[in-house]
């Protein structure tokens, strides 16, 4: 039990590290905008979105099927996904934004807002997972 918490801990303080270098290259784009190709980057985020919404799926039967404890590796491998797709889904919205609108400020903005998300489930697990190895109480 406590390798898959270590496991779900270690994933958590990655899943932050990720929401930093998120923050760092969205603020980057901000005083340094990139030329963006819009198709390109539109095709690619919708099939990252498919394909991460497949395995957020996946998963969530597998944690659905896991009674005897909660399994912090799996829900970290899970709300891995679960970030990707949504991430995903903040930036093919603000692709088409910027491709049919002109909004191209919205690839950083979305990128904020997507690792905003992210850092908080990072935290979040990474508490939950460091009372379980320092043997505290779990906080209801």
């Amino acid at each position: 039990h406590k390798i898959n918490t270590l496991a779900g801990f270690t994933s958590s303080l990655l899943l932050s590290l990720v929401a930093l270098g998120m923050f760092v290259e969205s603020i980057r784009r901000f005083f340094a905008p990139e030329v963006i190709h819009f198709n390109e980057a539109i095709s690619v985020a919708v099939l990252g979105f498919l394909v991460n919404t497949g395995c957020v799926l996946l998963l969530q039967d597998s944690h659905d099927h896991s009674h005897d404890h909660e399994d912090h590796n799996l829900k970290a491998a899970y709300l891995h996904v679960l970030a990707d797709a949504l991430t995903s889904m903040l930036a093919i919205g603000a692709l088409l934004a910027g491709k049919y609108a002109g909004l191209a400020w919205l690839d950083p903005v979305m990128g904020l807002v997507g690792g905003g998300l992210v850092l908080r489930w990072g935290v979040g697990l990474s508490r939950e997972t460091a009372r379980i190895l320092l043997d505290m109480a779990p906080r209801r």
